[in-house]
């Protein structure tokens, strides 16, 4: 048993250090080469920080004009249900914080433009009291919307009541300005 183990082991010391072998031991190093990244980019062609370079699926997706469009003259109820209805829990995540923009907007705690960030509309926030749940709405929209996170019910369900729970924050407060 020993011999055939020192023979293993000196054909493996004599690919990999005798000249003679050289090309094929270059020839051996670039195919190993070759498909540890040939398998790196296998196993990450269906990584999520991928999607801006592939294709997105086009469900949940929101139309052009829902963009463009005015937030104050949607009917965010309507637009939800309907979200819902189809399946389209991304869009309907995104609808409601659409929907959070307006009363904020309402309450006369942002001052609402389409070209402005969340990022902007963080930073004009008063009262400070409700910066935080903002922030934490905003930023699970973003995870959820930019990010093309997959939402099934479940998930959705949780994010409505954590815009539910806001809106009546917002609700009852005061307007300050």
């Amino acid at each position: 048993w020993d011999r055939i183990v020192n023979w293993i082991f000196f054909k493996i010391y004599r690919f990999f250090f005798s000249p003679v072998y050289k090309v094929y031991r270059n020839i051996f190093i670039y195919a190993i080469f070759m498909l540890l990244l040939g398998y790196m980019v296998y196993r990450l062609k269906d990584a999520p920080f991928l999607s801006a370079f592939y294709g997105k699926n086009a469900a949940g997706r929101l139309n052009l004009q829902e963009v463009t469009e005015n937030i104050h003259a949607m009917d965010f109820e309507a637009l939800i249900a309907e979200a819902v209805a189809a399946g389209q829990y991304r869009r309907a995540v995104r609808l409601n914080f659409l929907k959070s923009l307006r009363l904020l907007t309402e309450k006369q705690h942002i001052h609402w433009k389409p070209e402005k960030t969340n990022r902007d509309y963080l930073e004009e926030l008063t009262p400070s009291e409700l910066r935080l749940p903002f922030q934490e709405l905003a930023t699970r929209y973003e995870y959820i919307w930019y990010g093309d996170f997959p939402v099934d019910a479940s998930r959705y369900e949780d994010a409505r009541l954590r815009f539910e729970q806001f809106h009546r924050q917002l609700r009852g407060q005061h307007d300050r300005r």
